[in-house]
């Protein structure tokens, strides 16, 4: 055989191993069927244990803190020589966490009712201001559209007409309208919807997302809860409320360091400091320096402490500002012993202010200590006292919504992949503005969802040059992915209901696949 037929030979099978390669590729990487049922189960495994998970009762769970009887002393508060303040404790007794009371009640307590009255929807819609109206309230029981001057008749407030648009995540947003008797503190928290045909959880609770504004507000008789709807399409609604029960226990924390007042069996608090601008716990406290001239021979004495982390008599805890804007509100610090009881129980508000706040900032623990703080409105009286009102149980309510029929796609959409999300908008950080347009994706066709991130650097070329996406469906959201996104491979477990994306590709084949389609 010449040398001229063996190197046609040899080219032709190189030729051919090519061919087969690019055809094994493009079935390997190519799109699998999108198809999403908007009534098939998804109450699996995976689905169960994903980032919303299932519709299911509320977890009863127990937990641990500090006995709120144990002593907190008055901390001496030890300026830094460079950012924030340091709070020490030194001498204060070691004390163990304990199993807290149970705080879980069957019902609310003595004569308290709440009546889940009325719902509104909204969902983003080109660039909304700051704040918006809500959608007409629809009658729970029957769907009916309420006029505006009934509402008005029976003293809903103006202010339940209109909606702080959310600003991290501009996710629709469900508000309940509920009616309370018997409560003249009530607090409704850790709202759940879910999709009544799938199972699936549909929701995210707005306090979870830190939007800055207060997602329930308490008027007289009437409460609004609101929590961000994860669903595009009209379809039945199991809903599930948490509602905090017992009989209200008041104090008053004065504004001075180491005051402090206890609820008893479950939360001390205790007064710190306040400062205007974003803090928090820094760890590291080895590292802390008082500034010069602080305490005589005490300082060289306290460095040599924080440099012990051995020493079991160091209680502190040292705060500094968190980077955010200064000025633009002020944090009232506390330390508390328990930061689950506080948060999930305790309001407050300024001595003279009308109702009370539920909000709380988690700074951080150290040394056996929990730091949390409030924030208000920059300027406000500096040294007004703050009153404490604490809920000291909670019960799980439940009501069932008949459709969504203000919802963008209505019920007869037979693939979720081909509904219409209105308005899309990712936020300008590569990484997060990924994280945003997958989970929107899986959430909007109910699907679970694993992925490894690929944009670590710039967003791709092909973005809309606002970052906006227009009436796309989830199926064009991921096309678009998916073209734009090197590297980047999608698998479909139907049977779990499981979306799963840049999973276990090396390096090599991802080289190699990119190599071959070039060629071809």
């Amino acid at each position: 055989m010449s040398r001229a037929i063996k190197w046609s030979l040899g080219l032709g099978v190189v030729a051919y191993v090519v061919v087969v390669g690019v055809v094994v590729a493009r079935a390997y990487l190519r799109m699998p069927d999108l198809v999403s049922s908007p009534t098939e189960t998804r109450v699996t495994q995976a689905y169960r244990d994903d980032q919303l998970g299932v519709f299911e009762p509320a977890d009863r769970d127990s937990f641990e803190g500090y006995p709120a009887g144990a002593e907190m002393r008055v901390p001496v508060r030890v300026p830094s020589d460079g950012d924030g303040v340091l709070y020490d404790w030194m001498g204060e007794p070691e004390v163990k966490q304990q199993a807290m009371p149970s705080r879980w009640a069957e019902g609310l307590e003595g004569d308290g009712a709440v009546e889940f009255f009325a719902y509104s929807l909204w969902y983003p819609s080109g660039d909304s201001p700051a704040e918006v109206a809500m959608s007409d309230f629809r009658e729970i029981g029957s769907q009916r559209l309420l006029e505006r001057s009934e509402l008005d008749a029976l003293g809903v407030p103006e202010a339940f007409h209109r909606l702080q648009v959310p600003t991290r995540y501009r996710a629709p947003v469900m508000r309940l309208l509920c009616r309370v008797r018997g409560m003249p503190v009530a607090r409704l928290c850790r709202p759940l919807l879910g999709d009544a045909r799938t199972g699936a959880a549909i929701s995210y609770d707005l306090e979870e997302l830190e939007e800055g504004y207060p997602a329930f507000a308490q008027a007289g008789e009437w409460c609004r809860l609101d929590t961000a709807l994860l669903c595009w399409h009209d379809t039945p609604v199991k809903v599930s409320v948490q509602a905090l029960t017992g009989d209200p226990e008041r104090a008053t924390l004065q504004r001075e360091i180491g005051a402090s007042v206890v609820f008893p069996d479950r939360l001390r608090v205790q007064w710190l400091d306040q400062a205007d601008e974003e803090m928090e716990v820094e760890h590291s406290v080895n590292r802390f320096t008082p500034m010069e001239g602080w305490g005589g021979a005490g300082r060289q004495d306290l460095i040599d402490r924080l440099r012990d982390p051995s020493d079991p008599d160091r209680r502190v805890a040292w705060i500094k500002p968190s980077g955010g804007t200064p000025g633009s509100t002020r944090s009232l610090m506390v330390r508390v012993s328990s930061g689950e009881y506080l948060r999930e129980h305790c309001g407050w508000r300024l001595s003279g202010e009308n109702g009370y706040r539920w909000n709380w900032d988690y700074l951080g623990e150290a040394d056996q200590m929990t730091i949390v703080a409030a924030e208000i409105e920059a300027g406000l009286d500096a040294g007004t006292p703050i009153e404490l009102v604490f809920l000291p149980r909670r019960t799980e309510l439940t009501c069932e919504i008949g459709g969504l029929p203000d919802a963008p796609n209505g019920r007869e959409i037979a693939n979720l992949f081909d509904l219409k999300i209105p308005h899309l908008i990712l936020p300008e950080d590569p990484e997060d503005a990924e994280d945003l347009l997958l989970a929107m994706i899986a959430v909007a066709t109910q699907y679970a969802w694993d992925f490894e991130n690929l944009w670590e650097d710039h967003l791709p070329a092909s973005m809309p040059a606002d970052r906006t996406f227009r009436g796309a469906t989830p199926r064009e959201l991921l096309e678009f992915y998916l073209k734009s996104t090197p590297g980047s491979r999608l698998e479909i477990d139907e049977a779990e209901k499981l979306m799963k994306l840049n999973e276990n590709r090396e390096p090599w084949f991802t080289r190699l696949v990119e190599w071959v389609e070039g060629m071809f």
